[in-house]
């Protein structure tokens, strides 16, 4: 019995191992401390948010939402402030966030004119821009965050801005962040995502290697223990 257990505990352990020890760094690499990636493009108001002021429930939001967009189903609804208002981000079955405001009714994003715009004055940029486009998929530049976004490139310049139209704020990649994307994509097992298209081959994934960390655990413990000689 000793034997098979210690065969199965070597087994599945070259295996999980390998996984726990990039998952362990990558998660160190995500709590380290850093510069703030992402800039508002425009001032936070400063008065107190007054959430008593709501007068919008979460089903009128999706109502006035979907006169607007095409969406089917609502995977999940929560408040946040944005821009000094308070917005329902409202999130769909494809993972696509929307804002609508909880007093208005109205829906909010960021222009890409106005990106093209803010951007500049921001990063002091004084080069006309020479690419904006809607970027709906992840890339080298971009690999982690909310989608869809705006990239700009100015004149002049090899830097590239990504600016989310939900949140107002603009990134300008840098090696740090790229570091963190790559470990914030490897740590959440994003990539399992990617490929299939589905988030829930990724949690069975997550379940399936929890369990075998389990196992694995359960055969080291039980060889810990003192064999009995046989007499």
């Amino acid at each position: 019995m000793r034997k098979l257990a210690r065969k199965i505990h070597k087994l599945v352990f070259i295996y999980v191992g390998i996984f726990m020890l990039l998952w362990v760094v990558t998660g160190i690499i995500m709590s380290l401390p850093g510069h703030r990636s992402w800039v508002d493009l425009t001032p936070k108001s400063l008065e107190k948010y007054d959430y008593i002021s709501i007068s919008l429930s979460p089903s009128d939001a999706v109502r006035s939402l979907r006169k607007i967009k095409n969406i089917n189903k609502v995977k999940n609804i929560r408040l946040s402030t944005i821009q000094g208002k308070i917005m329902y981000v409202i999130r769909d079955d494809k993972n696509k966030n929307y804002l609508i405001n909880t007093k208005t009714g109205a829906y909010y994003h960021l222009t890409l004119e106005d990106a093209i715009t803010r951007v500049p004055q921001v990063y002091n940029i004084k080069e006309p821009v020479v690419e904006s486009t809607v970027q709906n998929n992840h890339d080298l530049g971009y690999m982690w965050g909310d989608l869809p976004v705006y990239k700009l490139r100015y004149e002049g310049s090899s830097d590239v801005f990504y600016v989310n139209p939900l949140t107002g704020e603009a990134l300008r990649p840098s090696l740090f962040s790229q570091i963190k994307a790559v470990s914030s994509m490897l740590h959440t097992i994003e990539p399992i995502t990617k490929i299939t298209g589905s988030d829930r081959i990724r949690w069975m994934s997550v379940v399936f290697i929890g369990l075998l960390s389990l196992l694995g655990t359960i055969f080291g413990i039980y060889l810990t223990f003192p064999s009995r000689k046989k007499t």
